[in-house]
Formats: structure tokens, sequence, C-alpha cells
């Protein structure tokens, strides 16, 4: 696993103008948990996204969960979202669950909690949320469990979207 580490630490490093860790220099510097914050933008189809950020995030899905066939492009596009929506299923109890979704499908989006857990895998360690962050979270589940509870059924996730997805996570 550490190799895979490298190798994606190698790719980055050629995909971005700049170091990624503050305070690295050239080539791929070695992280620590002070240093290491890996994803910084929220993603979504149809936004100005940070092209360096959507190639962060494929070089993630890519070489460290095994989305091999997914082109490093730095667009954030149907393939992208694909493997995203995978990589939420695949942590549905840590991504998908606290915002009220059953975790059968993903979101199409790269947003708090998609953001956290992609940080936590690469840096190896707990990335918390803000208070602001969870009262968010908090207050999208109460709304999804006061909506199931008045009868109205959301199936998998939210309607809307182009897939029957909506919420960002």
């Amino acid at each position: 696993m550490h190799h895979v580490i490298e190798r994606a630490q190698a790719r980055l490093a050629r995909a971005e103008a700049h170091p990624f860790v503050p305070g690295g220099g050239g080539g791929a510097p070695a992280i620590t948990i002070a240093e290491c914050y890996y994803l910084h933008d929220y993603l979504r189809k149809d936004f100005n996204n940070n092209p360096v950020e959507v190639k962060k995030l494929q070089i993630f899905l890519k070489d460290l969960e095994g989305f091999s066939n997914l082109a490093i492009t730095g667009i954030y596009d149907d393939a992208t979202i694909a493997a995203t929506d995978a990589f939420q299923i695949r942590y549905k109890d840590e991504v998908l669950t606290p915002w009220g979704y059953d975790g059968a499908t993903g979101t199409d989006y790269t947003y708090i909690l998609t953001k956290k857990k992609v940080n936590e895998i690469y840096c190896k360690h707990a990335f918390p949320v803000n208070a602001q962050q969870q009262a968010e979270i908090d207050a999208t589940r109460a709304l999804f469990e006061s909506l199931r509870n008045a009868g109205i059924n959301l199936g998998n996730s939210l309607p809307s979207g182009n897939n029957g997805s909506s919420m960002p996570l």
C-alpha cells in the first residue's frame, strides 16, 4: 500500500503546478499529519471546478480506491461522478447515512463528508467536521426524517438531479 501512495503522490506532483503539501519542496514531499490536507474543494458537475482539485480526486479514486479505468482529465465528468458515487456507497456509513440517505446510491457531489473521507484515507488520520458543517448535516437528516414521517417517499435519495440524486455530500 505504501508504494501505491508514493505513486499517487508522484502523479499528483506532476499534475500540480506547485507542491500540494505546505512547506514541501519539489517532487513528492513526505507527508506529516500536521501538514496533510489533500482535497480542498467541493466538486460538482457543471460547476467551475478547479481542474487541479478534480485531478487530485481522480488520482485518488484511480490509484488508492481501485477505479483503474478512470481517466485523469481534470474534468468532473460522468466517469468521475460514477467513481465518486461508488466511493460514497463503499463508505456509506461515514458519507451517506449521516445525512439521512440509505446508502444505496451516491449523490454526484464531492461535498463535506465525501471530501472528509478522501482526506482521511489519503492522510491516514481523522478529520473532524466543524460545528457549521455538523449543523448542516443534522438539519438535512432531520428534514429527510420529517419528510419520511409525513409519508413522503424519498426513495434511495431525494428526487431532482440527473440520476435522482440532489443533495451534495
